[in-house]
C-alpha cells in the first residue's frame, strides 16, 4: 500500500508541477505577444503621423504656389487696367494674401493636431498594453505559487499517509 501511495503522490506532485510550468510558459507567451504588437502597433502609428506631416507639407507647398499666382493675376489685372497699387487694389491684394495664408496656417494646425491625435492614441494603446502585461506577469507568479502549493499539499498528504500506513503497518505486524 505504501508503494501505490508513493506512486500516485509522485504522480499528483508531477501533474501539479507541470501543469503549472505549462500554465506559466502560455502567460510569459501571451505577454511577449502582447508587447509584440503594441510595438507594431506603435510603429504603425508613427509611419501614420508620418504620413499626415508629409501630406501636410505638400499641401503648404501647393497652397503658397497658389497664393503666389493669386497674388501675380491680382497685380496683372490691376496693372493692365493702369491702376497704381495704392488704395483699393493694394487691399485687394493684402486680403488675398491674408486669405491664403490663413488657409495655409490651418491646414498646418489641423495636421499638427491630427498627429498629436495618432500618436496620443499609440501612447494610449502602449499603456494599455503594458497593464495587461503587468496583469499576466502577476497572473505567472500566482500561478507558479499556486503549483508550489498543490506540489507541497499533496507532498504533506503524502507524508502523513505514509506515517500512519507505517504506524498501522507497525501494529499489524506486532500483533
Amino acid at each position: 500500500m505504501a508503494i501505490g501511495l508513493a506512486i500516485a503522490s509522485t504522480v499528483a506532485t508531477a501533474s501539479a508541477i507541470g501543469s503549472t510550468v505549462i500554465n506559466a510558459s502560455a502567460q510569459r507567451k501571451q505577454a511577449k505577444a502582447e508587447n509584440a504588437m503594441a510595438q507594431y502597433n506603435n510603429q504603425l502609428a508613427e509611419q501614420r503621423a508620418q504620413t499626415i506631416q508629409e501630406e501636410s507639407n505638400e499641401a503648404t507647398i501647393r497652397a503658397q504656389k497658389e497664393k503666389r499666382a493669386a497674388l501675380a493675376d491680382v497685380n496683372a489685372q490691376a496693372g493692365a487696367s493702369g491702376i497704381a497699387m495704392e488704395g483699393t487694389p493694394l487691399a485687394v491684394l493684402g486680403s488675398v494674401g491674408q486669405q491664403y495664408e490663413t488657409s495655409i496656417q490651418d491646414e498646418a494646425r489641423r495636421a499638427q493636431i491630427e498627429m498629436q491625435d495618432v500618436r496620443r492614441q499609440a501612447q494610449i494603446g502602449q499603456w494599455e498594453t503594458n497593464q495587461r502585461v503587468a496583469g499576466l506577469r502577476m497572473q505567472t507568479t500566482g500561478t507558479i505559487l499556486s503549483g508550489l502549493g498543490q506540489a507541497g499539499s499533496i507532498g504533506a498528504n503524502y507524508a502523513n499517509m505514509s506515517s500512519k500506513t507505517t504506524k498501522t503497518d507497525y501494529k499489524n505486524t506486532s500483533k
